[in-house]
């Protein structure tokens, strides 16, 4: 039996803050959601008195007691923060909104919806809108299947058929406890994609096509401010990690295809990785000429694809 809104599940937005530019506007489309038993989790883990009073001042700035506030006396590793704001948690439903990103009013009721229409899985999520900073330029992410298995999920990733960010998504919070929470990488890059792999492998992925997540690219993203030695041992790992995950099960025709194809992919997934990285610290050099980069970053990727 499928239940209804009216069950009036709680669910818990997790808002782990670490700097103030947009928290406001992040704030006001939580409380703005059509779906209104809801709490917010802010974690105020900046890393000076600065930042931690102008953020202790936004969240003043709200008369909502739906909004629980906590202060970390010092600044906690990214995924240990995040799973510090899951700990804080009371809801049955889970989902971690970045401090620079943006909700469309509807997210949490559609989340709630695919939640009730998949009673057997754990993890749901939405199209996204991507923005860039001092520009109109968006773009969506690429539309997936209403419901997929953990095998088309991986593959589709790691082929970069689609985008995918944290805050697009939602958990069940007893599923996301059971795993331990989220997977732990330097800096936390790929924590989130390897957090929704594992969740994957029980119950599938369900997915809307509604617009549902505005995702802000921006040059302090930390995907973009990411330190580049962490990210080099994170590729390998992230790798290890899927490989991990989808050997030694019974699979039925179609997953042992995937299986092997993934399997087959993970090698050049590792190589883009490095190359990517290459690119990125080649082209931060002040002094070269931007035709010199080219060249370097070029040549660098070339020698990256001949290697074994």
């Amino acid at each position: 039996m499928i239940k209804t809104l009216n069950d009036n599940k709680l669910f818990s937005i997790g808002l782990p803050v670490v700097k103030d530019v947009f928290l406001t506007e992040a704030i006001k489309s939580c409380l703005k959601q059509t779906y209104t038993n809801f709490e917010i989790v802010l974690v105020n883990n900046a890393k000076t008195d600065d930042f931690k009073d102008k953020i202790r001042d936004i969240y003043n700035s709200f008369n909502d007691d739906r909004i629980k506030y906590h202060e970390n006396e010092a600044q906690l590793a990214m995924i240990d923060n995040w799973n510090l704001t899951l700990k804080l948690s009371s809801g049955d439903l889970f989902s971690i909104l970045c401090d620079d990103d943006l909700w469309e009013s509807n997210y949490i009721e559609e989340m709630v919806k695919l939640s009730q229409q998949n009673l057997n899985c754990n993890l749901f999520h939405c199209r996204v809108k991507i923005i860039y900073e001092g520009s109109d330029r968006a773009i969506l992410s690429s539309l997936c299947s209403e419901f997929e298995n953990s095998f088309d999920f991986i593959y589709h990733r790691i082929m970069g058929y689609r985008k995918m960010y944290l805050s697009d998504f939602t958990v069940r919070v007893n599923a996301l406890n059971k795993i331990g929470g989220f997977f732990a990488m330097p800096d936390g890059w790929g924590s989130d994609d390897l957090t929704w792999f594992k969740l994957s492998l029980e119950g599938g992925v369900a997915y809307t096509s509604k617009i549902l997540f505005i995702y802000r690219n921006h040059k302090n993203n930390i995907s973009n401010t990411v330190n580049i030695k962490n990210k080099w041992n994170s590729i390998p790992k992230y790798a290890d990690f899927i490989k991990k995950y989808i050997v030694g099960k019974d699979l039925n025709k179609k997953d042992e295809i995937l299986q092997k194809l993934i399997l087959d992919e993970l090698p050049n997934y590792k190589k883009r990785g490095f190359a990517s990285l290459y690119h990125k610290k080649i082209m931060s050099y002040k002094y070269l000429p931007s035709s010199l980069k080219k060249i370097i970053s070029k040549i660098s990727r070339l020698i990256i694809f001949t290697i074994k």
